[in-house]
């Protein structure tokens, strides 16, 4: 799964761009790539702080590891910024008892939770099946409850990063606008600034 964003200046701010400009309207593009680039590495920045403060992840890699970051150019003035990975496991995530340990010959049951505003619950999957951790023949370790008959496991999964960060950035993007329109017009000052100075 994929994700994306991009910081560009809208059809509307750019005609204001280009009156503002007067007769430096060939300098638009130079503005636009100049005030996307600084948008976007202030919100990659903020996208990974309310990632830290919303998921319980207790991995050493962090939602940066996971971002691909296109900078804007002059010829395309647009800072991209996507996330692609494959859903999470849940063991990476705030998990209690990540050992595969056995009381008496019973699994003890995993508690953990995803969000940090949520507390630890019970872990059990759709068929109401308590969740354990255990160890595969190839030594990977994971949260999973029995499916079916017989022996079957299956792995707790969780959001995946492009999911994470799609979250994180629906609660930042209006400030993100803000400071495009802010950067916008600081470039903007900056150049008429050179040209009358």
């Amino acid at each position: 799964m994929s994700y994306g964003f991009s910081m560009k200046v809208d059809p509307a701010q750019l005609k204001d761009l280009t009156d503002k400009l007067d007769g430096l309207y060939y300098k638009a593009p130079t503005v636009m790539k100049n005030a996307a680039n600084a948008t976007g590495k202030a919100a990659v920045k903020m996208l990974e702080e309310d990632w830290e403060q919303r998921y319980a992840y207790e991995r050493s890699d962090t939602l940066k590891d996971y971002l691909n970051i296109k900078s804007a150019t002059y010829a395309n003035p647009r800072y991209v910024i996507s996330a692609k990975t494959n859903m999470e496991e849940i063991i990476n995530f705030d998990v209690t008892d990540r050992s595969p340990e056995r009381w008496f010959g019973y699994s003890v049951q995993s508690v953990g939770h995803v969000r940090r505003d949520t507390a630890r619950e019970p872990l059990v999957n759709e068929f109401g099946n308590k969740a354990f951790v255990t160890q595969f023949k190839n030594g990977h370790v994971s949260v999973v409850a029995r499916v079916g008959e017989g022996r079957k496991v299956k792995s707790f999964s969780s959001p995946s990063f492009s999911h994470m960060a799609a979250r994180s950035y629906e609660e930042i993007e209006p400030a993100v606008q803000e400071m495009l329109r802010a950067n916008t017009e600081k470039q903007i000052r900056k150049v008429m600034d050179r040209a009358n100075g």
